[in-house]
């Protein structure tokens, strides 16, 4: 027997035990014929000998009683173990006897479905080396929490869109060029996290998250952000620093939005709308190439944060100066001259200098009321 197929026969036999209808099946009690069944219809292969290889694998296992799980979810752990097998010296007590939910990075339901079983809830499989999520063969149905950031994955296979119950999904620091296009399914997702990737444009279906609290999207190369975007109403949290975003579309409809974060992108402007994000506390738009601030600014009497560092400011608008829980207005690197508005002066953490010509050079005494 071939190191590759004992290992696929133990790993069957393991979910059985980890899956059995009364929860307590010892290795010594499996029926060798079923695993076969098993075997067969997860290789989709039949090979002779096959039931006294498996006999011969029982024989290498002796186990505990364990909590009874869905063998489905099992399976689907023993189809990522086995379709990665440069993860293994991560997934280390993957390929045991251990009760499923010993294992490594997986948790199970607090409480038993419909059918007196307990289901995998989380997957938190970081920095693992993973290529690849197999959910072909069997799906996990009942996922919440899927963690997979720090890894090698460049594809989600389109499965994953049907995971109807998932509510925080992970990817960031990995390979990915696109977002599955169904992501729009998961309409329980709450969270979206793909940072650090190589993302270009969000699918159009993106915008039917509309459970969606916070997103993280830095560190990518997208474009532009559908033009429905404001859709997203349950939005308290973006992080989109570091693409390559030109304007942003109509967000006035993301009135929960407390913390946005566009710096480092290509930004020549800020829609009107921005004014109308009346529970903002942080905003940031560092390094990018802005040469006007809407006037309705001033309007967001929640702002606690400002950062508008390195851009092509030559005015600041004197409604800034409004803005009295505003403890924090970065404003160097940018081409302010002239009087700075008298409000503007009051705040506690304001930084002002250098300014900067169009062809870089300091400005020295740019303002005239200081």
């Amino acid at each position: 027997m071939t190191a590759r197929k004992k290992s696929h026969i133990l790993l069957l036999i393991i979910a059985i035990i980890c899956t059995t209808s009364c929860g307590t099946k010892r290795a010594g009690n499996i029926n060798a014929q079923s695993v076969v069944v098993e075997y067969t219809f997860y290789t989709d292969t039949i090979v002779k000998d096959t039931i006294e290889e498996v006999e011969e694998c029982i024989e290498l296992i002796s186990i505990e009683p364990v909590t009874l799980c869905r063998e489905t979810d099992s399976l689907a752990l023993v189809d990522i173990y086995i379709a990665n097998p440069q993860s293994r010296k991560h997934l280390k007590n993957w390929n045991s006897y251990m009760p499923l939910d010993q294992w490594e990075f997986v948790t199970l339901s607090e409480e038993t479905d419909e059918n007196g079983e307990y289901r995998v809830n989380g997957l938190y499989i970081m920095e693992a080396e993973l290529n690849t999520i197999p959910l072909t063969n069997f799906l996990l149905s009942k996922l919440e929490y899927l963690y997979l950031i720090g890894n090698n994955i460049a594809h989600l296979p389109k499965e994953i869109c049907d995971l109807s119950e998932l509510k925080d999904l992970a990817v960031g620091s990995n390979q990915l060029k696109a977002l599955p296009q169904d992501i729009g399914n998961l309409t329980k997702l709450t969270e979206l996290s793909f940072g650090i990737n190589k993302v270009k444009r969000l699918p159009d279906s993106f915008v039917l998250l509309k459970n969606l609290t916070k997103l993280i999207a830095d560190n990518n190369l997208l474009e532009e952000l559908p033009s429905d975007f404001g859709l997203l109403e349950n939005l308290t949290f973006v992080n989109l620093h570091h693409n390559k975003l030109v304007t942003l579309p109509d967000i006035s409809n993301l009135k929960k939005l407390e913390h946005l974060y566009v710096e480092n992108n290509l930004l020549e402007s800020l829609p009107t709308s921005i004014g109308d994000l009346h529970n903002l506390q942080q905003f940031c738009a560092d390094n990018n190439q802005l040469t006007v601030i809407p006037e309705g600014i001033g309007n967001l009497k929640q702002l606690q944060w400002l950062t508008l560092r390195k851009n092509k400011l030559t005015t600041i608008p004197a409604s800034i100066g409004n803005l009295k829980k505003l403890e924090f207005l970065l404003l160097d690197e940018n081409r302010l001259s002239g009087a700075l508005p008298e409000g503007i002066l009051k705040i506690n953490n304001l930084v002002i200098y250098p300014q900067r010509d169009e062809k870089g050079n300091q400005i020295e005494n740019p303002f005239s009321n200081l």
